[in-house]
Protein backbone atom coordinates (compact mmCIF):
# COMPACT_ATOMS: atom_id res chain seq x y z
CA UNK A 1 0.00 0.00 0.00
CA UNK A 2 2.34 2.36 0.97
CA UNK A 3 5.05 1.50 -1.53
CA UNK A 4 1.99 2.32 -4.39
CA UNK A 5 1.38 5.83 -3.29
CA UNK A 6 5.58 6.18 -3.58
CA UNK A 7 4.97 5.01 -7.03
CA UNK A 8 2.10 7.40 -7.68
CA UNK A 9 4.02 10.32 -6.44
CA UNK A 10 6.93 9.30 -8.02
CA UNK A 11 5.63 8.48 -11.81
CA UNK A 12 3.40 12.18 -10.68
CA UNK A 13 6.38 13.70 -10.29
CA UNK A 14 8.06 12.25 -13.50
CA UNK A 15 5.07 13.37 -15.60
CA UNK A 16 5.19 16.61 -14.40
CA UNK A 17 8.67 17.18 -15.04
CA UNK A 18 7.76 15.84 -18.66
CA UNK A 19 4.61 18.05 -19.86
CA UNK A 20 6.68 21.38 -19.65
CA UNK A 21 9.20 20.46 -22.67
CA UNK A 22 6.94 18.53 -24.48
CA UNK A 23 4.59 21.47 -24.61
CA UNK A 24 8.06 23.55 -25.64
CA UNK A 25 8.26 20.73 -28.62
CA UNK A 26 4.88 20.98 -29.74
CA UNK A 27 4.87 24.61 -30.19
CA UNK A 28 8.19 24.68 -31.89
CA UNK A 29 6.56 21.92 -34.06
CA UNK A 30 3.65 24.02 -34.54
CA UNK A 31 5.70 27.29 -35.15
CA UNK A 32 9.35 27.02 -35.87
CA UNK A 33 9.82 23.86 -37.74
CA UNK A 34 11.84 25.41 -40.72
CA UNK A 35 14.59 25.88 -38.31
CA UNK A 36 16.28 23.45 -35.92
CA UNK A 37 14.99 23.15 -32.03
CA UNK A 38 18.23 23.82 -30.63
CA UNK A 39 17.84 27.17 -32.94
CA UNK A 40 14.71 27.52 -31.49
CA UNK A 41 16.16 27.47 -27.90
CA UNK A 42 18.88 29.84 -29.14
CA UNK A 43 16.67 32.33 -29.90
CA UNK A 44 14.47 31.98 -26.83
CA UNK A 45 16.91 32.35 -24.98
CA UNK A 46 18.99 35.18 -26.50
CA UNK A 47 15.68 37.08 -26.95
CA UNK A 48 15.20 36.51 -23.21
CA UNK A 49 11.62 34.60 -24.32
CA UNK A 50 12.97 31.37 -22.53
CA UNK A 51 11.84 32.01 -19.09
CA UNK A 52 8.08 33.63 -19.81
CA UNK A 53 7.91 30.43 -22.50
CA UNK A 54 8.95 28.04 -19.77
CA UNK A 55 6.28 29.51 -17.49
CA UNK A 56 3.56 29.21 -19.93
CA UNK A 57 4.88 25.93 -20.83
CA UNK A 58 4.26 24.96 -16.98
CA UNK A 59 0.72 25.75 -17.11
CA UNK A 60 0.61 22.14 -18.85
CA UNK A 61 0.62 20.83 -15.57
CA UNK A 62 -2.67 22.30 -13.84
CA UNK A 63 -3.93 20.03 -16.67
CA UNK A 64 -2.11 17.03 -15.21
CA UNK A 65 -2.52 17.99 -11.53
CA UNK A 66 -6.64 18.30 -12.43
CA UNK A 67 -6.45 14.78 -14.29
CA UNK A 68 -4.94 13.36 -11.32
CA UNK A 69 -7.36 14.77 -8.81
CA UNK A 70 -10.23 13.62 -11.10
CA UNK A 71 -9.05 9.95 -11.59
CA UNK A 72 -8.53 9.73 -7.25
CA UNK A 73 -4.91 9.76 -7.56
CA UNK A 74 -3.97 12.31 -5.03
CA UNK A 75 -1.02 11.26 -4.75
CA UNK A 76 -0.04 11.37 -8.17
CA UNK A 77 -1.25 15.22 -8.55
CA UNK A 78 1.07 15.26 -4.81
CA UNK A 79 3.41 14.22 -7.57
CA UNK A 80 2.85 16.73 -10.39
CA UNK A 81 2.80 19.69 -7.59
CA UNK A 82 6.40 18.87 -6.35
CA UNK A 83 7.52 18.96 -9.90
CA UNK A 84 5.76 22.39 -10.83
CA UNK A 85 7.28 23.88 -7.20
CA UNK A 86 10.93 22.57 -8.84
CA UNK A 87 10.10 24.64 -12.47
CA UNK A 88 8.75 27.78 -9.80
CA UNK A 89 12.45 27.33 -8.01
CA UNK A 90 14.31 27.39 -11.59
CA UNK A 91 12.37 29.90 -13.25
CA UNK A 92 12.26 32.11 -10.14
CA UNK A 93 16.28 31.77 -10.08
CA UNK A 94 16.21 32.69 -14.15
CA UNK A 95 13.99 35.93 -13.51
CA UNK A 96 16.53 37.03 -10.50
CA UNK A 97 20.11 35.60 -12.01
CA UNK A 98 19.97 36.02 -15.62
Amino acid sequence: MKDSKILLRISGGVIGLIGPPIVLWLYYLIQYSDVGFTVFIERLWYTTLFTPMLSLAVLVNLLLFFAFIWLDKDDGSAGVLLSTLLYAFVIFGLKIFI
